[in-house]
């Protein structure tokens, strides 16, 4: 359907194996990022598709070969066009869309993969925050550090920390050209 695949490769025996395809209307498509490992599944998610359109986090068992469509994003509520890769941390995954929420510019959220409890963190609004993330937040030391391609004094991105317990972002670095624009 022209919307990507999963595949499996052996680098030992250098054998590629498509194993599901993306369709975009039933289990989303353009998958912008890698596949999470946890609880023995992967996890990731479609920056197109679902049920309203706006992209979905899935789950792939490998003992199954099965596909699900965990949560389907519906745009200002909780974001839309999910970019990048999940971070799984504590049990819970986090990550960002691309567009939607509040501003349109982006959120940030967590997901309860076992109960499937789904909740929008921050909305982006470009100066203070950034906007328009790609990529995936790193967790160190319980904050987590991301990018976003747009916002920021410039418009040219910016580093960010966000703080999951008190629920804060703080710009870190601004983008201005000279150091770099747009990640």
């Amino acid at each position: 359907a022209n919307s990507g695949v999963l595949f499996e490769w052996d680098k030992v025996s250098n054998i590629f194996t498509k194993k599901i395809d993306f369709n975009k209307s039933e289990n989303g498509g353009y998958i912008p990022g890698s596949l999470t490992l946890a609880n023995g599944k992967f996890y990731g998610m479609a920056g197109q598709g679902g049920t309203y359109g706006k992209g979905v986090i899935f789950e792939w068992n490998p003992a199954t070969n099965s596909l699900s469509n965990r949560f389907n994003f519906n745009g200002t509520d909780q974001g839309a066009l999910p970019q990048g890769t999940l971070t799984y941390f504590g049990g819970k995954f986090y990550g960002m869309t691309h567009a939607g929420g509040v501003f349109n510019k982006g959120v940030i959220f967590e997901w309860d993969p076992f109960s499937n409890i789904f909740e929008k963190k921050i909305d982006l609004d470009s100066v203070n925050t950034g906007s328009n993330p790609y990529g995936a937040m790193v967790s160190y030391n319980g904050l987590f550090y991301g990018m976003t391609y747009r916002g920021g004094n410039t418009d040219n991105g910016v580093i960010f920390e966000w703080n999951p317990v008190t629920n804060t972002i703080n710009k870190k670095i601004d983008f201005n050209g000279a150091n770099g624009r747009n990640p």
